[in-house]
């Protein structure tokens, strides 16, 4: 039951302020009763009924708009038919809101966030899995790439968003084959996560999400960014196919045609004639995998004499090896010296509840501020010290 509660509060919580209606919560927590092995009657709806009103972090919410508490002693508290009856929500205190968002340190930060990165983090979090592109929020915003750019990299090196590498192809409803091909409009951006969404991904950094959208972005595409909050498709998953672009694969292929080769150095027209990378859909396809290869020094390009003729050649750097490119997300553990993969524990749990944790796991030898401080990723501890 403990793991169905916290299922409850995510949901509770994901519907940021305006919180969930109490026959809404049952259809997002069927997942959840699955796999606890639990039917979805009226048996179960009471019980978690009462351990959810039994919280002094959730409370109760009627009317349109941000609503009115009920009065204490109101019917539908004890009687879990007469809440779903009158529309009665489920709503988060702004505490487990801020917990929930990763904003677990935020009243020891010598600033405080903005209303824009306020609210890019809600949007970010009410998205969930699906994660939002940072095209979109531009647009929610109103505001420039370039200037949302800080927004983004301010949370980002806070530790509470993950971005992620994505392109837009947008489709032309009326064309089609090679016609379609070249009139398809591509966007760079990326897809944000809140971390504790992100931890589970294990994208690395060749890897890119593609979304295609059977329509254009930009000022004359009219979205209703709201009614699609409330719906819960806001996202890059509304309307959209989304993939995985792995671009390892094609890595691997060209250096291990370098690595058989004479000299471990190639033309570089013959690999991409060996390899399929023709036409300009191709040639484009050579150019991103070519500048990841330079990048991770695995290959340099070098001009060469071949019958006369000044050609553009390639040469192997170095043995291609998939565990260099593998994600790499650890978080210093308690125990001095050890690091292990990131815990739920230092994700979820309220900083001060992580540093009194900390203290209690060294026992009577105790803990240095500064080692404290290197542990729960803050500096503002000193101050309370």
């Amino acid at each position: 039951m403990d793991a169905l509660v916290s299922a409850a509060l995510e949901e509770v919580c994901a519907r940021l302020s305006h919180g969930i209606p109490v026959p809404e919560l049952w259809p997002a927590l069927r997942g959840a009763l699955g796999a606890a092995g639990l039917p979805l009657d009226p048996a179960v709806k009471r019980v978690l009924w009462a351990r959810l009103l039994a919280l002094p972090v959730i409370s109760l919410v009627e009317g349109d708009g941000d609503g009115s508490p009920l009065a204490p002693g109101d019917p539908a508290e004890k009687d879990l038919e007469v809440a779903e009856r009158r529309g009665v929500r489920l709503v988060a205190s702004e505490a487990l809101r801020g917990n929930f968002l990763g904003m677990y340190d935020q009243r020891f930060a010598k600033t405080k966030l903005s209303p824009v990165q306020k609210g890019t983090l809600e949007l970010v979090g009410a998205s969930r899995t699906s994660g939002v592109t940072q095209n979109e929020l531009c647009e929610t915003f109103s505001m420039k790439g370039n200037n949302f750019h800080f927004i983004v990299k301010s949370l980002a090196s806070q530790r509470l968003i993950v971005r992620q590498s994505t392109i837009i192809k947008v489709k032309d409803n009326g064309a089609d084959g090679e016609e379609a091909s070249r009139n398809k409009h591509i966007i760079n951006t990326n897809s944000i996560y809140l971390s504790r969404y992100a931890k589970d991904m294990n994208m690395n950094s060749h890897q890119r999400i593609e979304i295609t959208k059977p329509e254009l972005l930009g000022t004359n595409e009219e979205t209703n960014i709201d009614a699609l909050q409330e719906a819960g498709d806001f996202g890059v998953n509304f309307k959209n196919d989304i993939s995985v672009h792995d671009y390892l694969p094609a890595m691997e292929a060209i250096c291990a045609k370098l690595d058989n080769a004479s000299g471990k150095a190639l033309v570089v027209s013959d690999i991409k004639v060996d390899l399929d990378y023709r036409m300009a859909y191709g040639h484009r396809a050579w150019r991103n995998v070519l500048h990841r290869l330079r990048d991770a020094q695995l290959v340099e390009e070098f001009d060469a004499k071949v019958d006369d003729k000044v050609v553009r050649c390639l040469r192997l750097l170095k043995k291609f090896d998939p565990v260099e490119f593998r994600p790499k997300s650890t978080t210093p553990d308690y125990k001095i010296g050890q690091k292990r993969q990131a815990t739920d524990q230092v994700m979820e749990l309220p900083l001060d509840n992580c540093i009194y944790d900390m203290i209690k796991a060294q026992g009577s030898k105790g803990i240095t501020l500064v080692e404290l401080g290197k542990r729960s990723w803050a500096q503002e501890f000193k101050k309370a010290a």
